[in-house]
């Protein structure tokens, strides 16, 4: 698969639009979303690279984010924050959890890898900063209809 934008179909409650229709019955309306595949490294030399050409490129936008679970806490606001290993061992790239991933982010182990979906939010003190992300279950949820393989891009 090539670097550029890929189109994720989510099977997931949490990106499903559930409504119920005249007659009661619930339908559930599949989002399909394009997001861009970058690594946390990748991610952390771009911005310290050139913080406005990585603006340019992933701040706004959806991002498919593999990288090493570092560390996984919670903030000041009590929301789940994942800590993405960089090449800089005292800087990460920070992953702001969905509460309702508690559960997905409860079972990590720092040094897993792991693949979140998220939107670019830019640089804060040095770290890339991602917002509402989605923890992806590699045996549970798809690209393409196929099953999200370590690192892909």
């Amino acid at each position: 698969m090539n670097i550029g934008s890929i189109n994720l179909i989510l099977f997931v409650f949490s990106m499903a639009i559930i409504s119920c229709g005249k007659s009661g019955e619930n339908s559930v309306e599949l989002k399909t979303i394009t997001a861009q595949p970058v690594t946390s490294v990748q991610l952390f030399r771009e911005y310290h690279a050139n913080e406005v050409a990585a603006d340019s490129k992933y701040k706004g936008q959806h991002l498919l984010v593999t990288g090493r679970v570092a560390k996984i806490r919670k903030d000041f606001t009590d929301d789940i924050v994942l800590d993405l290993m960089t090449p800089n061992q005292f800087m990460s790239a920070m992953a702001q959890i969905q509460k309702h991933d508690h559960s997905a982010a409860a079972s990590l182990k720092r040094g897993q890898e792991v693949v979140v979906l998220c939107k670019g939010q830019g640089l804060m003190l040095g770290s890339p900063m991602l917002e509402n992300c989605r923890i992806f279950d590699k045996t549970r949820d798809t690209i393409n209809g196929e099953p999200i393989k370590s690192g892909q891009k």
